[in-house]
């Protein structure tokens, strides 16, 4: 039998124009599996760390500067990271215990990244890269990916290139399709991969 968190979660993503709240999504996954977290005050967490980073800003600022500030106030000043010491704890796939131990794994730490980002009017979309899950913008000189996983990391398609063959081979075939991988995901199957449904 479906539960609340279920089934609203179902109405959340049912949304045809692909446009809701991956951070909601996440915690009702993560509610499911805890019935005990409130949801709204995480969401308010949210909400808080975009006013702080808005408090920074210029007017009207570039998405480069939007970056910087991100950067800065969720990698440099709230210390979030990538858990690179034990990357298949359950935890790192549930967004409250993210927010809470301040580690995730790239898919969490990007939903973050996204979601704070969004309140600040930066669209970011997720890319599903192979072997490890990305954001990216389009900049006034092109896409822009970044690495939530790394800090937010800008990576060329150089480096790029460096993390396939690093996790596959020099052969791989991966190596000439970079501009197809960087694809951006859809916010359903976005939160289908974050949530492992």
């Amino acid at each position: 039998m479906p539960t609340p968190a279920r089934e609203r979660f179902a109405q959340l993503v049912s949304n045809p124009n692909d446009d809701f709240d991956l951070a909601e999504a996440a915690l009702l996954i993560a509610q499911d599996a805890q019935p005990e977290i409130d949801i709204a005050a995480y969401l308010h967490r949210l909400d808080t760390l975009a006013s702080l980073a808005q408090d920074r800003l210029p007017g009207t600022p570039e998405a480069s500067t939007i970056v910087d500030q991100l950067n800065q106030l969720l990698f440099q000043e709230e210390k979030l990271s990538g858990n690179v010491t034990d990357y298949y704890d359950p935890r790192n796939s549930f967004l409250n215990e993210v927010l809470d131990r301040k580690t995730g794994i790239p898919i969490t730490l990007s939903v973050i990244y996204m979601e704070v980002a969004r309140r600040l009017g930066l669209s970011l979309v997720g890319v599903g890269f192979p072997g490890h899950f990305l954001v990216k913008y389009a900049g006034p000189n092109g896409e822009v990916v970044l690495d939530p996983f790394q800090g937010g990391v800008r990576l060329s398609h150089e480096q790029l290139a460096q993390k396939l063959r690093e996790m596959y081979g020099d052969g791989n075939p991966f190596l000439g399709q970079i501009p197809q991988l960087l694809t951006p995901a859809s916010n359903e199957k976005f939160s289908s991969v974050c949530c492992g449904i």
